[in-house]
C-alpha cells in the first residue's frame, strides 16, 4: 500500500532561498575578510617589542591555525622570550602540516645541540686548575681563567 504525500511550497520559495543564501554569502565573506585581518595583525605584531605582545599574537595565530603563519612562527621558535617560543611551537604543532611539523623538529634539534654545546663547557671547569694552596698562583691566574671563560662564554651566547 503506498501513500501520497503532497507539500504546497510557496510561490516566492526562491527567491526566499536566494536571499537566503545572499545573506549566507555576505556573513561568509565577512568572516574570511576578519579573519585575514586578525592574520595579518598577529603576523605584524610578532616582530613587536614587547613579548606580551609577541605572545598575544603567537596565541592568535594558534587559534586561526592557517599554512600561512608558519614562516612567521618559525622565525618567532627563536625568539629571545620564552613564551613567545612556547606559543609559536604549540601554534606550528595545532597547525600540524608536513611544514609546521618540520620547523618544530628543526628548532628542537638546533636546542638539543645547543644543549649539548652549554654541557660541554662548565666556566667554571678552567677556574678549578687554577686553585693551588699557594696564594699567588690564584691571585696570578685566577683573572686570566676568568677573563677566559667570561670571553668564550660571550661569544657562544651571541
Amino acid at each position: 500500500m503506498s501513500k501520497t504525500l503532497t507539500i504546497e511550497l510557496p510561490d516566492n520559495l526562491s527567491e526566499q532561498l536566494r536571499t537566503l543564501a545572499d545573506s549566507a554569502d555576505e556573513s561568509l565573506e565577512k568572516l574570511v575578510l576578519q579573519t585575514l585581518q586578525v592574520l595579518a595583525t598577529s603576523m605584524q605584531s610578532l616582530q613587536e617589542a614587547n613579548p606580551a605582545i609577541r605572545a598575544n599574537a603567537a596565541k592568535t595565530l594558534w587559534v586561526i591555525g592557517v599554512e600561512t603563519a608558519i614562516p612567521a612562527l618559525g622565525q618567532a621558535l627563536h625568539d629571545k622570550d620564552s613564551s613567545v617560543r612556547q606559543c609559536s611551537a604549540e601554534a606550528l604543532q595545532l597547525i600540524g602540516t608536513e611544514s609546521a611539523l618540520a620547523l618544530l623538529a628543526q628548532q628542537q634539534s638546533e636546542q638539543s645541540l645547543a644543549s649539548c654545546e652549554d654541557e660541554a663547557f662548565d666556566p667554571i671547569t678552567p677556574l678549578i686548575g687554577t686553585l693551588h694552596l699557594g696564594p699567588t698562583d690564584l691571585a696570578e691566574n685566577h683573572d686570566h681563567y676568568l677573563a677566559e671563560a667570561l670571553e668564550r662564554e660571550l661569544t657562544a651566547g651571541a
